[in-house]
This record gives C-alpha cells, structure tokens and sequence, in this order.
C-alpha cells in the first residue's frame, strides 16, 4: 500500500495533514463531509459543493488548528469564504487551505487508534465533549476486533443511554458498530504507519454519521523487540514436576532461606530425590550434601539456585555442564535495582543462551509449590506447608506478598490449589509460558495470575485468546501510559488500566481490582467453573443483611424474582409466623433444620443461583448447603458473618463440599457482575 509523504517532497511525513487523512478512511468507506484542498482565492469559485462550509487550516506542522486559529465553520457563502480565506491566509502565508461542508448536527463521538506498549495498536471509543475529556468514559480493544467487539463497547460506555436514544435523540448505531469495524481493518492494513488516529468529533445522526475531523501521527519507528514462541509445555515439565532436584545453597543455618528451601521439601511430603548443595555442610536435615551439583550422582531434573548473585553464574554455568533441564533462580540483585541490576541480568541472560535447552525461572523468585507431587520448594510459606490442599488452582504472581497473601487465604479456607509459579524476572519464561502450561494440566481448572507487566503482549494475547480454562488476572503497577504524542486526545484518555480492561474482556479474561477480588473470584471459579444467569433465590437469616444482598444484586443486573405461590404456601408451612416469606426469604430463624426444611419444599431449577446467607453462628449450616444441592444443580454460594468459631469449622466444610464462602455480601459483588454478563461463559 502506497506511503503517503509531504508534498512537494519525497520525505516520509510524521503528521499527516486532514485532508490525507480523510481521503484514506474514504478508501476504506468511512464517511466525511465533501471537501476541497485550495491554495489560492481563485480555487473558491470552482468548489464542488455548495454552503455553509468550513474553512480550516491545512498544514502539518499545525497540529491543533483550532487553538491557533485556523479555523472558521459556518461560513454561508462565497463572498464570506474569499473575505475569511484571505483573513487566514495572511496568517498562514504558504499554507493550504480544506474547504469542507458542514454537517448536520448530531451527537459527538470521539474513536481513535493509539499503539499501546504491551497489545500494540487498539481502539478506544467515546462520547465527545465532557462525557470522554472529564468522565474520561471510554472503551478499548485490541485490534482486530468483532462486531460483538464493537457492540460491548458502545455497552460500556456509561453514557451508553444516549446511544440508546435519549429525550428524542436517535442515534444511527448501526452506522458507528459500522464505523467501528472499518476502523479496524484500516488499523489491521497500516498498523506498521499508524501511531495516533483521532476522530473527533464523529457526528452522529438518526441516519448515519460523518467523521469532521482527524488527526493521524505516524508511528516512530522502533527496533522490533524479538519475539520467541511460546515455550512448549512438555519442556517445563522438569521445572514444575521434576522427578529429582538440587538445592544450590542449602544451608545448615536455620535462619537461612537455604535451610527452609530443604526442610519445606522434606515437610510437605515430596518423594523425588533431593540433593542439597553446599562446599562446606556434610549433611543437612539428615541428608547427605554434595558439593557441587557436578557431584551428583544422577541426572538432575530441578536445581533451585539461592546462592548470592556473586556466585550465580557459576552456579548455572555448573547446571548447564550437568544437564540440569529446570533451573529456578530465587537470588535477586538484577533487574529490579535499575540500571545496576540490569547488567548482571544482562549478563546471567548470556549464559543461559549457552544452554538452550534449559528452562529457567527467575530470578528474583520465592521458590515453587505443586500440590500435584507435595512440592513445596519455597522459603516464605513454612507455616502454610500443613495447610496446603490439592486442587484446581494454578497460581501465576510476580509478587512474592500477593502470592502469600492468596495462599494464606486458601489454607483457612480449605481451597485446593495445583501449582503455584512465580514469574520472577522473567529472562528465559514468562506468564505465557505458564498460562499455557497450566492451561494444558488437567490438574487445572482456574488459572490465577498477578502481573506487574507483560513481558510481550502479543504473545500474552495469543495464550488468552486459546485458552480454554477461567483466567482471572490482577495487573498491579496500573499507570498512565509514558508517552503521549502530540496531545492526541486518543493518547491523552489511553491509559494502561483502560486499555488492559478494554482487552482482558475482550478475550473473556476476568480481572481483578483487589488482592481480595482476586482470591475470590478465584474461589469462585474453582467450585462454579463458569456459570451465567439472571434470576437469584436469596435465603438469609436476617432481613438486614438480605437488603444489604439485594442492593448488591441490583448493581451486578440480576434479579430477585418473587417466589410462586405453591411455594409461598409450602415455605409458610415450615417457617415461623414472623418470618419474611418473599425474595430475599428470611426465615427468622438461626436454625440448619429450617434451611433444610425450606429446601426440601420449594422448586429451585427455577433460579440461576441461590445465595444462602448465614449471618448468625448457625451450627450444621454446611448439611443446610447440602439440603439444597441435593435439590439443584444451579451454582449455590454462601455468605457467612457474625459466626465466631461455628462459622470457621462451617466454613471450611462448606468449600470442602465444592461452595464459595464469601464474608460479606460486598466481597461477593466482583462474581455477580461477572455471572450477570453471559459473554464470560462462551468459551
């Protein structure tokens, strides 16, 4: 496709002028008003068109033509353009002009291109004026995008009850879903071009729209960083289910984290070969050392290395002549001190690409868990090793606290977990990698994953977009993007929270704001998989706490449908005089028998889930649970508060039977929203 340059020069130009950019999107059938380049004042009486017209500036060295006064609108006839023409040409002697009709009015929307760092080029669509500058309310996806695409972001706008139709306004949506689409190819073809594309405002009407004026910029040309695949699975196998591993730089000191690596082996039950390391030590926690992992009599599937970085090298140099397959690097010191760090992590980068066969993580990592073969080769969880259950959960975090945090949460819950994997510093893997991995066990059901970065986003995209488990993913760090070229208004509202939201629904990813909702709705997900309805049946213990519920059902768009009659008349048989026998049903009473009586005689398969709420130290509340998923198979979750030691016991029985337990009706909100929304249940 054609380059376009400055004219007159054979220069590649970085800001295209208006009218360029408007002769391209009419190559690709997007609507604009008629318009004419002119240079001189006997150009005016050829014009094509008829009046009123807008005069505007035309230059690209004018990147904000109305603030210096370049352009007129409204001008009636031709005598009012030559009077304006030559006003503004004495202004901007040499410039071109675009003379443009002027278009109905209609409601203002802003739709832009912007290259974002970590998923490349991506549309944004708002509504013009304040709704986008200061409600900043926009949407984002990344290219390409579907017309289901196109149609959740004219949903997700909070202004989107002006795209519905508002006070008599009507609104050509077809045309923008339309617009939207076109858009998308355009950035698809020229995605190597393009920096920065603005409409706005885009004029919309009841009978289609036209875009009144664009900005495109260039994109800088930038080494392209290099791209690897995806690391095949079976060659991290030894990482995350090695059959023997070595620990470089276990100690015989407790307080060392050396020490705790071993005894946190031996404690959670792992019965592959151990084989701790260390020059000096003859043996550690009853087992024999070596001193060198070259003295190791056999082949090394595993070696976690947590020596200080001085000796680092020569560790893995030491693991690349043994033929070690896995290499866990839990020492820090590199890229996360700065420039300092990065050239040692520059140069451990080095020598591992002497040993292409071995897969690393780290470093800068806390250890790895696999609950699938009682792995717990970590340092920062000896308290937790007795606590730890198998189950669905795979865990994915850059952050060693957020990692605790969850893991703590799931041993008083009782939540199983698969495999816990630190990303580290990411030299030779990254969440990809292991997105993939743990999407491929079938050990898996939920993939769990904190980030403070992605290390391609590309390839990121295209693990999320295959994936076929649940993945709930927390992005902490959530700036503004770095560079904002030529104050585009695109650039100006594109930040990394926005463009990551935009993107993450895109691919039915489910995001987490909180450390809290991250763990919940993983929860969630490890005992529901994905699920989807409106209708909620609401079973509480007191009237309070059930309009607290209601309230948070209403913001998540479900509904609350009143119970039938026979139902009515069944319940009022077991419950007492006073109880409240409606939707939320508060039975009035801190009773499992009366839960269970209430189960038993009204019809569940009704609902698309049931909320039971114990708000009280309601004993045998998890045989209440029972009574009702022997009656549904609709998902059940459970809120539990003001319990005391009944509601810990109850608690953990309730999740060992495959429930949510959330404490507050709030904490369960996140899941609501995402099991109102059908879209997440589609993969």
């Amino acid at each position: 496709m054609a380059q376009l340059t400055q004219p007159g020069t054979g220069s590649r130009q970085r800001v295209l002028t208006e009218d360029q950019v408007k002769s391209l999107l009419n190559q690709y059938g997007i609507p604009t008003p008629r318009f004419a380049v002119i240079s001189c004042q006997e150009e005016i009486a050829r014009l094509p068109f008829g009046y009123p017209v807008a005069l505007k500036v035309c230059s690209p060295e004018i990147l904000h033509k109305t603030e210096a006064g370049g352009v007129k609108l409204g001008i009636p006839d031709l005598g009012a353009l030559v009077q304006v023409f030559l006003e503004m040409r004495g202004r901007f002697p040499g410039a071109r002009f675009l003379v443009e009709t002027m278009e109905p009015d209609g409601l203002e929307v802003i739709i832009g291109l912007i290259h974002d760092p970590n998923f490349g080029l991506c549309i944004m669509l708002g509504l013009g004026g304040v709704w986008a500058e200061v409600l900043e309310d926009v949407s984002f996806r990344a290219l390409p995008i579907t017309r289901q695409d196109a149609e959740q972001m004219l949903g997700e706008l909070r202004a989107r009850r002006v795209l519905e139709g508002f006070r008599g306004q009507q609104v050509d949506r077809e045309a923008l879903v339309d617009l939207l689409l076109k858009l998308s190819d355009l950035g698809m073809e020229r995605a190597d071009e393009i920096g920065q594309l603005d409409l706005n405002p885009v004029i919309v009407r009841s009978d289609g729209l036209s875009v009144v004026d664009a900005k495109l910029v260039r994109r800088e040309s930038a080494p392209a960083k290099p791209v690897r695949p995806i690391r095949d699975p079976a060659a991290l196998r030894p990482l995350l289910y090695p059959r023997s591993l070595a620990i470089i730089g276990a100690s015989a000191s407790p307080e060392k984290f050396g020490w705790m690596l071993v005894r946190n082996i031996l404690e959670g039950g792992y019965t592959g070969k151990v084989y701790p390391i260390n020059p000096r030590a003859p043996e550690i926690l009853g087992l024999p050392v070596h001193k060198s992992i070259l003295d190791v009599p056999g082949d090394v599937d595993l070696a976690l290395v947590c020596v200080p970085f001085e000796h680092v090298l020569q560790s893995v140099k030491e693991c690349g002549e043994k033929g070690v397959q896995g290499l866990a690097i839990t020492t820090g010191g590199y890229d996360e001190l700065g420039e300092r760090g990065r050239a040692r992590g520059d140069e451990l980068a080095a020598l591992l690409g002497q040993y292409p066969e071995m897969r690393v993580i780290g470093p800068n990592m806390m250890g790895l868990l696999n609950a699938d073969i009682q792995l717990y080769a970590a340092f920062a969880i000896e308290t937790l090793v007795p606590k730890f259950k198998r189950g669905g959960i795979g865990l994915i975090t850059q952050s060693g606290s957020v990692a605790s945090a969850f893991l703590q949460n799931a041993g008083q819950d009782s939540l199983g977990f698969t495999q816990f994997i630190p990303t580290g510093n990411k030299l030779d893997t990254d969440e990809a990698d292991f997105i993939r991995f743990l999407d491929e066990n079938p050990s898996v059901t939920v993939i769990a994953a904190q980030l403070e970065g992605f290390h391609h986003g590309p390839r990121f995209m295209e693990v999320i977009r295959t994936a076929g488990k649940p993945i709930v993913v927390m992005k902490t760090g959530r700036t503004s993007l770095g560079s904002k070229v030529a104050q585009s208004h695109t650039a100006s509202l594109a930040t990394n929270t926005k463009v990551m939201a935009g993107v993450l629904k895109q691919h039915r990813i489910y995001q987490a704001e909180t450390s809290e909702e991250f763990y919940d709705l993983s929860k969630a997900l490890a005992c529901l998989g994905r699920v989807t309805g409106r209708a909620v049946l609401v079973v509480e213990t007191s009237g309070g706490v059930g309009i607290i519920a209601t309230d948070q059902i209403a913001s998540a768009g479900l509904e609350l449908p009143g119970l039938a009659e026979e139902d009515q008349f069944a319940i009022r048989q077991v419950v007492a005089p006073h109880a409240v026998v409606s939707n939320p049903l508060d039975i009035a009473a801190i009773s499992a028998d009366t839960f269970i009586r209430v189960a038993e005689r009204i019809v569940l398969d009704q609902y698309d889930l049931i909320w039971l709420i114990f708000a009280d130290p309601v004993e045998r509340a998890s045989e209440a649970v029972q009574a009702f998923r022997n009656r549904t198979d609709k998902p059940i979750i459970v809120e539990f508060s003001g319990g005391g030691d009944v509601e810990a016991v109850e608690k953990r029985r309730i999740v060992e039977m495959g429930v949510p337990v959330f404490p507050s009706a709030e904490r369960a909100l996140p899941f609501l929203r995402y099991f109102a929304d059908p879209w997440f249940a589609q993969r």
